[in-house]
């Protein structure tokens, strides 16, 4: 399969033709079977590490294939006894005539799926039929590669110091300072027997970048993943790490950059080199980026026909009042792509550790981790001083905004009420905030859904942030046929009304509470969950001990609280309502 352009569907089947005859004619060769083998027994190791831990989901559908299909369940244990035994004996020949009878099994298929609108362009069975033909009387040559045997990090790095350390009891957790002036905190756990999570932290973001580089910011970090690291391309980097279970990737979003990652804790160095390569040695490879901006246009040009997308771009505009850093994507926007501008934001916002903290949650050592520490954090450049990332002057509409998409001929529609404004943003305000957006949707659950079946389910969605200022977001979805959006908007509007006039009902508040605490037990077993508990309290200079508390803030949960909470947020002369209906069709 491949996806092209409107006008690569000859293209893509020739490249996809002839690299399938490749492997015809010439076979696979010893260094893909050896990373391939190498993965797949790590996989398999990681899977048999995780035994005593997996999850009841990977279980029950195991029980379905089983039924469905007769997939026999040994167990994880005899399942990596048996591949490590067949493994090592599965050779270059065993593939090469998997793969040759994949080719002589018969007439093959080709399903082509393209736009209407390019009905008069596509080729005819015969031209594709044709390049059959035309591969196979092809000079096709053999595969080759050159993975180089360079190490990822070929510098003698010596170990930095560092110059503090803190302890939390009640977390569980300890900081160091570095020299270089980052930060790092570590969390050892021992929920999962083979996970380790990393995340690195630091404000910014594009919200540094000047409007005329605002599309170059916006895709720096992509650039640099498709480009690779120090010596290695993106592909030869894949090939290198065959074997670990190790990878990073990074980020520079609207207020803060970073890397996210997660390894095997045997695998933990090699976290860390891609981790420290990331600062000191990105790649923007001009090849891999033209080939990624030529995919960007062709997905983008038929984006505009998607309903869905009218609806989430509509909204989004209109919620920033069209404000120029909350354009849609369109092919417009990729012509404003400057690589060369891209590449040189990624490195200032990864030219220094200072102002960057660390995060590592999972089964490791603290004291076997203190040296990869030492070594490839502590040796990030460490000039220059912390960086505050900058309000763009986004601001939602202070009225009733409403707007109406047509697109589609398809008679469903989608509904979006979006309440904004300021908020005090403190733990308690959050914890009413975040309280009255479920039991909001406890309850049009059942008045939507189950009681005026007109929706397949309803959605509230209730956060505050405090970036780049304090503002409260309160988002309810629901889809429902055209004829009944309106009856439904008025069922919402019912069912604030009624929150702000008598507050929650005592099962809706009891449920809440239950939910919360049970979800709570769940959580403190999570590394995911730590991690994000530590990343988001730094990036709103929190305690995080405020965060992990859960008892008092139920307590504090009283009737009265939500009901106020309602009269502060469901703010009914300000919101927005976007509705999606069909083409010609009103509401």
């Amino acid at each position: 399969g491949a996806a092209v352009s409107d006008s690569g569907i000859r293209r893509g089947l020739t490249a996809v033709l002839t690299e399938l005859e490749r492997v015809g004619r010439h076979g696979y060769t010893q260094p893909e079977l050896d990373r391939i083998r190498a993965d797949y027994l790590r996989g398999m190791e990681q899977a048999y590490a995780e035994r005593d831990k997996s999850q009841s989901g990977g279980f029950a559908d195991e029980y379905v294939r089983n039924f469905l299909t007769g997939e026999a369940i040994p167990g994880i244990s005899h399942e990596f006894e048996r591949v490590k035994a067949i493994l090592p004996g599965v050779t270059v020949a065993d593939l090469n005539m998997v793969a040759r009878a994949w080719l002589g099994s018969g007439a093959p298929v080709i399903l082509v799926n393209a736009p209407a609108k390019n009905r008069a362009f596509l080729p005819t069975a015969a031209d594709l039929l044709g390049l059959f033909a035309s591969v196979k009387r092809a000079d096709v040559a053999a595969y080759s590669e050159n993975v180089s045997s360079d190490a990822l990090v070929t510098e003698a790095l010596p170990l930095a110091a560092i110059i503090a350390e803190r302890r939390d009891t009640t977390l569980g957790t300890t900081e160091w300072t570095l020299a270089n002036g980052a930060h790092v905190v570590l969390k050892a756990t021992d929920y999962q027997a083979d996970e380790l999570l990393f995340q690195a932290m630091s404000p910014g973001g594009v919200s540094l970048a000047p409007d005329s580089l605002l599309a170059s910011a916006q895709v720096a970090a992509q650039l640099v993943a498709i480009s690779g690291l120090g010596a290695f391309p993106a592909v030869e980097l894949q090939k290198k790490l065959a074997g670990k279970a190790a990878g990073v990737s990074a980020y520079i979003g609207s207020y803060d950059q970073g890397l996210s990652g997660r390894a095997s804790p045997q695998d933990a160095e090699t976290l860390f080199q891609l981790a420290y390569l990331h600062f000191t040695a990105p790649r923007l490879d001009s090849a891999a980026v033209g080939a990624f901006m030529g995919n960007v246009r062709a997905a983008l040009a038929n984006r505009s026909a998607s309903p869905q997308t009218a609806f989430s771009d509509t909204l989004s505009v209109t919620l920033a009042q069209h404000h120029p850093r909350a354009r849609p994507v369109t092919p417009a926007i990729i012509d404003e792509l400057r690589p060369a501008a891209a590449f040189d934001f990624f490195k200032a916002r990864f030219a220094t550790a200072a102002g960057f903290t660390f995060f590592l949650v999972g089964n490791f050592n603290v004291d076997s981790i203190r040296p990869l520490v030492q070594r490839y954090i502590g040796n990030l450049p460490g000039r220059g001083i912390a960086e505050r990332p900058r309000d763009t002057g986004i601001r939602s509409p202070t009225g009733v905004v409403e707007r109406v998409v047509r697109k589609g001929i398809e008679q469903k529609s989608q509904t979006a009420l979006v309440f904004t404004g300021p908020a005090e943003a403190s733990r308690q305000e959050r914890f009413a905030l975040d309280a009255l957006g479920d039991i909001l949707d406890i309850r049009l659950r059942e008045e939507l859904r189950e009681e005026l079946g007109g929706t397949y389910g309803a959605s509230v969605s209730a956060s505050a942030s405090r970036i780049p200022r304090p503002e409260y977001t309160v988002i309810i979805n629901f889809g429902s046929a055209p004829e009944r959006v309106d009856t439904l908007v008025g069922a919402v509007f019912a069912q604030i009304d009624s929150l702000k006039a008598q507050g929650p009902r005592a099962a809706d508040l009891a449920k809440y509470k239950e939910t919360a605490i049970r979800t709570r037990e769940t959580d403190l077993r999570r590394n995911g969950w730590w991690l994000q508990l530590l990343l988001n309290a730094r990036k709103e200079n929190e305690d995080p001990a405020t965060r992990f508390a859960l008892e008092p803030q139920l307590v504090r949960l009283t009737p009265e609280v939500i009901q106020t909470a309602a009269r502060t947020y469901f703010d009914t002369n300000r919101y927005v309502r976007v509705t999606l209906l069909p083409e010609g069709r009103t509401p």
